[in-house]
């Protein structure tokens, strides 16, 4: 996937010197973006910004950031950290490894659910009972992972209707004054995904959609800037913007990849087992996957569509084979 528009380095740098924090909702590169904090670390500590990330028990993310000798804050999951005495942040951790950011400035609340599984009026509740009612909610408006084949656009249609379904359900809980519909400016670049682009939602779907709720929907292009008032004319030079910028995803080059041979893919799975094993007791895990009553640590079959083979990749018994097994999984 690429974004719709690309910010310049330039475009990074202005906005470096306007902020004081950076938040990281979750390890996931399209929210952590390891070459922008390599590229740009020394702008960072020049401003002496500093990241907010969750506290988590591996660590992984902060000794990043250590080894950058970038300043950073663990926030602790439903904790408050007040930034100055009239503004604070809360981290509210979501399943394995996301996070949504309660902002709170005097009387004023901005939830940025970010890519939290927020689908459920249970689960919306769940996040309610946290932050009460919210002045703006930012929040996802399309798919972005693999919906079906070629074939399957109705998997796709549903899966862009469920998305603003979603969106009008949190408005329901949280109450918003405003909504900005902020994550899925993105295409899908790959040669073979582009087919994914033919059913996704574009701003004008949102505020189509959403124009009877009781949330004002609020577009924003790069370097908008919201005032805290609905502007019926920046939402709409927003839209048209958006909207060129959708119309132009036929006309751009698709990303193609060079095809792996299976040679290749046999070195990197050995060298994949071998990090396992500097970490693990691969002895006690082949015990373990020998007596279990449960199929635990298992082989992986996976279908090379562009190899048109099946492999059968075995970390525990440092094997790797073809096979004519129903595979798990097709890539």
């Amino acid at each position: 996937m690429d974004l719709l528009c690309e910010t310049s380095d330039d475009q990074i740098l202005d906005v470096l010197n306007n902020v004081t924090h950076i938040w990281i909702s979750h390890e996931h590169p399209d929210h952590f973006s390891i070459p922008f904090f390599k590229k740009f670390a020394k702008q960072i500590n020049e401003r002496k910004i500093k990241i907010l990330f969750q506290e988590t028990k591996d660590k992984r993310v902060v000794q990043f950031l250590k080894n950058l000798s970038i300043d950073y804050f663990e926030l602790k999951d439903n904790i408050d950290l007040k930034l100055d005495d009239h503004f604070s942040v809360t981290c509210i951790q979501d399943g394995f490894y996301d996070s949504a950011l309660l902002v709170t400035h005097e009387n004023e609340k901005i939830l940025n659910l970010n890519d939290c599984d927020v689908t459920t009026q249970n689960k919306a509740k769940e996040i309610f009972s946290k932050t009460g009612e919210v002045d703006v909610l930012l929040t996802q408006f399309s798919y972005a992972a693999w919906k079906g084949g070629v074939a399957n656009k109705k998997w796709r249609v549903e899966a862009a209707l469920e998305k603003l379904q979603t969106v009008g359900l949190q408005i329901s809980i949280f109450k918003p004054k405003f909504v900005i519909p902020f994550a899925s400016f993105v295409y899908f670049s790959n040669q073979e995904n582009s087919y994914l682009n033919n059913s996704i939602n574009k701003p004008k779907d949102v505020v189509e959609r959403l124009k009877d709720s009781i949330s004002h929907i609020i577009i924003l292009k790069p370097n908008g800037i919201f005032s805290g008032n609905y502007e019926a004319d920046s939402n709409t030079r927003a839209i048209e913007f958006w909207s060129q910028k959708y119309a132009e995803i036929e006309q751009k080059k698709l990303n193609v990849y060079d095809t792996v041979n299976e040679e290749l893919i046999c070195e990197s799975f050995k060298r994949y087992c071998d990090r396992i094993a500097i970490k693990n007791n691969m002895t006690f895990i082949a015990m373990i996957r020998s007596i279990s009553p449960i199929p635990i640590f298992n082989a992986v079959v996976v279908k090379v569509l562009d190899l048109s083979i099946t492999l059968k990749f075995d970390y525990v018994a440092k094997k790797i084979e073809q096979t004519a097994e129903v595979p798990m999984i097709c890539l």
